[in-house]
């Protein structure tokens, strides 16, 4: 998840932040992103089989808050995260997340910086 994220961003150069540590916020005149991922719901999809193996499902969502420099809108910070859209919106056969309801959402800006959330919810399963 955060591979195909960082795969997409890392080229732009513009840095990234993590909600859960404890990072300056950039405070430069350039783009940066803040990436949430939270789980949200799951359980038991299965009875225990032979081997007392379960399935269990996953449910959550990825939100990677793209902030720009106010002054052209919200032009560039979507420009962003359409690069993020058209990550998760491919098919990626390798992986065992699916991804599904990639979104981009205009937040109200301050007066430093605009911003837009581009947001997809994800579902995965695992044995235990």
């Amino acid at each position: 998840m955060l591979g195909i994220l960082l795969e997409a961003w890392t080229p732009t150069g513009f840095p990234v932040v993590y909600e859960d540590l404890q990072q300056s916020i950039p405070t430069g005149n350039e783009p940066w992103l803040k990436v949430t991922i939270r789980h949200i719901d799951g359980g038991t999809t299965s009875l225990t089989g032979a081997h007392g193996v379960r399935r269990y499902e996953a449910v959550g969502f990825l939100m990677a808050q793209v902030y720009v420099p106010s002054g052209k809108g919200y032009t560039d910070a979507y420009d962003l995260a359409e690069i993020l859209l058209g990550a998760f919106t491919k098919i990626h056969t390798d992986k065992c997340v699916g991804y599904e309801q990639q979104r981009i959402m205009e937040v109200a800006s301050n007066s430093t910086f605009a911003q837009c959330n581009f947001i997809t919810d994800f579902k995965y399963e695992s044995e235990r």
